[in-house]
């Protein structure tokens, strides 16, 4: 690892894509209250609705972050694209039909106060630290994100009623 460089290591990307009825609004519930529920502070990024010929497209970016120490965070994205969605009656219910593609990208950041950042003792110790000494904790911390992500796409998939 740089020491002169900011630490966030991507872990994985998981992607689901679903041609048909789906419930976007269960979906986008779903994972909020498992971030809420999972103490992540949710960023909404990105919002978007366009009307063309083909049908409405979404395009929704939010990322959950949560604190664990001053040194660690978990970040996960989410990124859902919605294509050519159409509300249908499906079961006596009202639900969506286009192509949804969801998006999970798991990022393990370290030093994200950046407070090993501000001169060049402070980035070496950084490096030195992250590279020889942090090995066990650091393992620890990326098993963990791991299985909460994991958690998280489970979620998803039971809200769009995947069982894969």
């Amino acid at each position: 690892m740089d020491p002169g460089k900011n630490v966030g290591i991507k872990l994985f990307e998981n992607r689901i894509v679903e041609k048909g009825v789906f419930d976007i609004n269960l979906l986008y519930k779903n994972i909020r209250g498992w971030f809420i529920d999972n103490k992540y502070t949710i960023i909404e990024r990105e919002n978007t609705t366009k009307h063309k010929s083909r049908g409405i497209e979404i395009l929704l970016k939010f990322t959950g972050e949560k604190k664990v120490t001053n040194f660690y965070l978990y970040e996960v994205r989410i990124d859902f694209l919605i294509l050519g969605i159409k509300k249908v009656k499906y079961k006596n219910k009202m639900l969506d039909h286009g192509i949804l593609e969801v998006r999970e990208l798991v990022t393990l950041k370290m030093d994200y106060l950046k407070k090993w950042s501000k001169t060049n003792a402070s980035r070496f110790l950084r490096f030195i630290y992250l590279n020889f000494i942090v090995n066990h904790i650091y393992r620890y911390h990326k098993q963990t994100l791991i299985n909460e992500a994991n958690k998280l796409f489970d979620v998803m998939k039971d809200s769009m009623e995947l069982y894969t």
